[in-house]
């Protein structure tokens, strides 16, 4: 006959009290929504796929834009004059001589003439300055 195991202390039951918890991730239980239903949960993707694209084709108009105003060749102008004196007599008089007198800034000469461009004006490249070790390779300081 097996012998039966008497429990060593008989364990009571206790009452666990409910317990709230901080709000640690920024969930609140009663902000909680409706769970999804399959319909919704197949739309959910539709529409982050869609963004996703708009997002894409916004780029590309951005691209082709930015490759446009890099290869356009028609931003500038040239005004010729019998003589040098002309010239500067015509820079002078527009108050344009002290910009240069072959090249000069177009949107600086438009505010010195007063002259307001509504025109789109294209965002420029941003340079970064040259590497110190590339300088000293071209110039052979080393």
């Amino acid at each position: 006959m097996a012998k039966k195991n008497k429990p060593v202390a008989e364990i009571p039951e206790i009452e666990i009290p409910e317990i709230q918890l901080p709000d640690i991730a920024g969930f609140d239980d009663g902000d909680q929504e409706e769970p999804m239903g399959a319909d919704a949960m197949q739309e959910a993707p539709k529409e982050d796929l869609s963004a996703v694209l708009d997002g894409f084709k916004e780029r590309s108009k951005r691209e082709n834009q930015r490759f446009l105003d890099a290869t356009d060749s028609e931003y500038w102008v040239a005004l010729c004059f019998q003589t040098r004196e002309q010239k500067e007599e015509f820079l002078a008089k527009l108050k344009l001589l002290d910009l240069g007198d072959k090249y000069i800034d177009g949107m600086e000469a438009a505010k010195v003439m007063g002259v307001k461009l509504t025109s789109r004006i294209p965002e420029m490249p941003k340079h970064r300055p040259f590497d110190r070790e590339y300088v000293d390779i071209a110039l052979d300081t080393k």
